[in-house]
């Protein structure tokens, strides 16, 4: 019974000095304990110099519709009387105009970039800015956001969507053989500056 006490007192002992052992250790690499992210912490940026991936989704449309019509009319009639007959003549004058035109436009953005925040304002707000340059098949596509977002609205994968950004200012413009056969040619821009 006398070893099996000990024994427990040895055990115990061995246990207790292994506790302040560890508790030593990492008291002194306390520093590097905090260098590395907590596995349960918050990754949405809420710093300036932080990235947040801006989900861009933006569907438009319009439809313009202009209508116009004039009609003008002027009659002429008179009467000649002779002794022995009637001269009667007139002259009818009519110029009508019917014009109509319609113009729909639609647009669809789908894209995601990654933007950084330059600065916190006073209101909480972060104030963002990302670009993107894409080269493909000699096409150049270059994306640009910019804006002011509430960190509340960040999710938890440190995503926004584009919709919740204020003050938005979302640029899509594509530069190569794609772009430049969507614009008029020379002859259709001469027509277009005549008439």
């Amino acid at each position: 019974m006398i070893k099996n006490v000990s024994g427990k007192i040895l055990v115990s002992i061995v246990m207790l000095g292994s506790c302040f052992l560890v508790e030593g250790v990492a008291t002194a690499n306390n520093a590097t304990l905090d260098s590395y992210p907590s596995l349960v912490s918050d990754h949405r940026a809420y710093a300036v110099g932080q990235s947040v991936t801006i989900l861009i989704y933006e569907e438009a449309s319009s439809t313009t519709s202009a209508g116009s019509s004039s009609n003008k009319s002027i009659k002429v009639s008179g009467r000649l009387e002779k002794p022995n007959s009637v001269d009667v003549g007139g002259v009818n004058l009519e110029n009508g105009e019917v014009g109509e035109g319609t113009i729909t436009r639609k647009g669809q953005l789908v894209a995601s970039v990654s933007a950084t925040v330059e600065e916190v304002l006073a209101t909480g707000e972060l104030r963002i800015h990302g670009e993107q340059k894409i080269e493909f098949n000699n096409e150049t596509q270059y994306i640009k956001v910019s804006g002011r977002i509430r960190p509340e609205d960040i999710r938890g994968d440190n995503t926004i969507l584009s919709t919740r950004i204020a003050q938005a200012d979302i640029t899509y413009v594509g530069d190569g053989l794609l772009g430049s056969r969507q614009k008029p040619g020379f002859i259709s821009r001469i027509f277009n500056w005549l008439f």
